[in-house]
């Protein structure tokens, strides 16, 4: 009985063990937020997502160590197996999530659209041999002497594909989803548009986005927007392509989901910041349009071989970010609604500024500018808003701008998530989420 009796007390002190981890962790996490706790809502969403459940477990860990009747041996290797069952969902969610061709697949068949099976790199190749100048979507974000906005100006490129057919858009002189002689336009345009993916009308080949509609509903749009936007970006576009302009209304979309992320990604890199920090910056691109579609079909040349390979789960299981992401069961949190970024992991008072640098530019060109946010489709089904949500809300209105949710009106759909490509896992809009985002602008425009 002694070795049995020495297991217990070993199984016993690592349940004791974790239960204080647990505890330590969830003081770390209440004195981490305190100064973000200044209301009942904040309170209720830290409890919800942070303490109760860290408490639950140190509670579960304590009574198994502590209660007479309970074999600690046993308790701890059934927690050991739940958490290797929850290992296992974790792997299976992030696997499906990897798999972007069976989400494809998935929301074609259910929006009724024809499915492309073809690869990117094989309907460039295919585009190419009629005779067009096609490229794949590319960006350039890490060159510290020249950062280009737009992708390849004049190409016709290749952007991505989501429900079924690809979205191919003629470029125009700068690199963004625009007839070209939009920037031609004598008259003071309706709506000057800036944002990331979602504005520059990914991947919808139906209606090109929410800009297109507009114009084709016979206003005059400027789009700026680019995927891989974030809030200094976005600043650096309007600087960059918009300031010499006149316009009635500048939209800022901003996207909930990850433009927060992105903010804090690139506020270390040399040239976004200098358009916050020096007023007067600009890299003066709108004149340096063959400059910088060489140095992007350089970047292509490098960056997209002829036979690109296939994205593989069984590689990618072997990079830290896999390892990282497992043990913390981020999938399956995020699949609760449990992963969130929080206010304290984002530099808001760097958010402001960029908004602010964007209003006193804006007001050079005798606009008001608009924040429209995009809600993640995670953030549709709830009621009231997250702690970034409401802080995002209060710099809007601390740099004294007009803050425009879009979340209202999409909660008002009979089914929201058909306003995303893969429904409940996002995606880009589908036809139904561009109509409406454009209907809500219009709306703004024409009063």
């Amino acid at each position: 009985m002694k070795p049995f009796a020495s297991i217990q007390g070993v199984a016993q002190r690592l349940l004791l063990l974790g239960a204080a981890a647990t505890v330590l962790t969830m003081l770390y996490a209440l004195g981490n937020r305190w100064g973000s706790l200044q209301d009942a809502a904040a309170w209720t969403e830290a409890a919800l997502y942070y303490l109760l459940p860290l408490l639950a477990i140190a509670v579960i860990l304590a009574l198994c160590a502590l209660h007479p009747r309970i074999d600690q041996l046993f308790c701890l290797l059934m927690l050991v197996a739940g958490y290797i069952g929850l290992l296992a969902s974790e792997i299976y969610l992030q696997n499906f999530e990897f798999d972007r061709n069976a989400k494809i697949v998935d929301a074609a068949r259910n929006l009724g659209y024809p499915l492309d099976t073809r690869s990117k790199a094989e309907v460039v190749a295919d585009l190419r041999r009629e005779g067009k100048d096609a490229v794949p979507f590319i960006r350039m974000i890490s060159d510290a002497r020249l950062l280009p906005i737009g992708t390849v100006p004049g190409a016709t490129v290749v952007t991505c594909n989501e429900f079924g057919p690809w979205l191919v858009v003629q470029a125009d002189r700068h690199g963004f989803n625009n007839p070209d002689a939009v920037w031609d336009e004598t008259e003071p345009y309706d709506a000057v548009i800036v944002g990331d993916s979602y504005t520059f009308g990914e991947c919808d080949a139906v209606t090109g986005g929410f800009a297109a509609i507009l114009r084709q509903q016979g206003l005059r749009v400027l789009n700026i927007g680019i995927g891989g936007n974030e809030p200094l970006l976005n600043l650096a576009s309007i600087v960059e392509y918009a300031s010499n302009k006149r316009a009635r209304y500048v939209f800022w979309m901003h996207f909930a989901g990850n433009d927060l992320s992105g903010l804090m990604q690139l506020k270390a890199m040399p040239l976004p910041i200098r358009y916050v920090e020096q007023p007067d910056y600009r890299q003066n691109l709108a004149g340096r349009s063959a400059e910088i579609g060489t140095a992007l079909r350089k970047l292509e040349d490098e960056a997209y071989p002829p036979a690109p390979a296939k994205r593989n789960f069984s590689r990618y299981i072997t990079q830290p970010k896999f390892l990282l992401r497992s043990l913390r069961l981020y999938a399956l949190r995020s699949a609760f609604g449990l992963a969130r970024n929080t206010v304290e992991d984002t530099d808001f008072p760097l958010f402001q500024r960029s908004l602010e640098r964007a209003r006193d530019t804006v007001r050079t060109m005798g606009a008001e500018l608009v924040i429209v946010n995009i809600p993640a489709v995670q953030q549709i089904g709830k009621s009231g808003d997250d702690a970034l949500e409401r802080e995002t809300r209060a710099r809007v209105a601390a740099a004294g701008l007009r803050y425009l949710d879009l979340k209202p009106e999409f909660q008002k759909t009979p089914d929201y998530r058909a306003l995303y490509a893969f429904g409940s896992g996002g995606g880009h809009f589908t036809p139904a989420g561009n109509r409406l985002t454009a209907e809500i602008l219009s709306s703004v425009v024409q009063r």
